[in-house]
């Protein structure tokens, strides 16, 4: 068993503090905390207090957490924990590693709090970290009365007609077409676009196929079809970039696609994803772009 602290640490950014044992540190990638001995991630997530009314139904909504990709979610109780909260478990498949998923949301101080443990399904057999250690430390969460610095993971230095779009949760940062840029309100599929660092920082080797699968398995599009694959350099760093066609999977709607994969200096990787409706996805395409030449990583 992963012996735990008793004195709660703060993820970066982050008001959540949690018990956890020595072999977990900051993340610099996200705010939250890794364990490079098991490769498990602890992703925290944070909305005003009045969200927790939504984000509680997660656990009844199945097909939301399955457009993330989440499959075979229970709701069950969490040994330790009182207040308000929910408690999840599932699964998740990766391009690289299949993840158990043990996920906590609550309400405490003013704030709705969402921690996604992500743990490796080969780490829980071979017992590098158990459920009981992982539960635990989500037991232990509490929300303290200030936050600890982070530093941002890159930047953009050309956005265009798109800004940021706030309300995309986890380490993904999202920007949507301005309104004053032809955006129209209730729109079923809009131009996006969206960077994902990814949560750990296992060397990337095989960049082309695990590219391909990503590209093929993105949540919110089905039957993706590739047109263009290519090798690129961007801010130093090789990688690949594809594009395509798809259906939503909700409207059905024709989309075009568009992916980044960069493998990232130090290990791990940035995915860069723009898609939208393929009227006038020439326009789309020729921005995406763009935006994807300004990408820098940060130190």
């Amino acid at each position: 068993r992963v012996l735990a602290s008793p004195v709660g640490r703060q993820a970066p950014n982050s008001r959540i503090a949690m018990e956890l044992a020595d072999s977990f540190k900051p993340s610099d990638r996200f705010s939250g905390f890794v364990d490079d001995n098991s490769s498990t991630s602890i992703v925290i997530i944070e909305l005003p207090a009045d969200a927790y009314e939504q984000v509680r139904t997660l656990g009844d909504n199945p097909t939301a957490l399955a457009a993330q990709g989440v499959t075979g979610v229970t709701k069950s109780e969490l040994k330790g924990r009182e207040g308000e909260h929910v408690y999840l478990t599932g699964a998740q498949q990766t391009p690289l590693v299949d993840y158990a998923k043990f996920i906590l949301i609550f309400r405490e101080k003013g704030v709705a709090a969402m921690i996604t443990a992500n743990v490796p399904e080969a780490a829980l057999t071979s017992r590098a970290i158990s459920k009981e250690d992982v539960e635990a430390a989500l037991a232990s969460a509490e929300v303290r009365d200030e936050a600890s610095g982070a530093n941002a993971l890159f930047e953009l230095g050309y956005l265009g007609p798109f800004e940021e779009d706030v309300s995309l949760m986890g380490n993904t940062k999202g920007y949507r077409l301005k309104a004053d840029a032809g955006a129209t309100p209730g729109e079923k599929l809009r131009p996006f676009f969206l960077v994902a660092p990814s949560l750990h920082k296992l060397p990337l080797n095989l960049v082309e196929e695990t590219a391909t699968k990503a590209f093929k398995s993105l949540d919110q599009f089905r039957d993706a079809e590739i047109t263009q694959l290519r090798k690129v350099t961007i801010a130093g760093l090789q990688g690949v970039e594809i594009t395509g066609e798809a259906a939503d999977w909700k409207s059905g709607e024709a989309a075009g696609l568009y992916q980044i994969m960069l493998p990232g200096a130090g290990g791990g990787y940035f995915r860069l994803v723009g898609f939208g409706p393929k009227a006038g996805w020439g326009d789309s395409l020729a921005e995406f772009r763009k935006i994807a030449e300004s990408f820098r990583p940060l130190p």
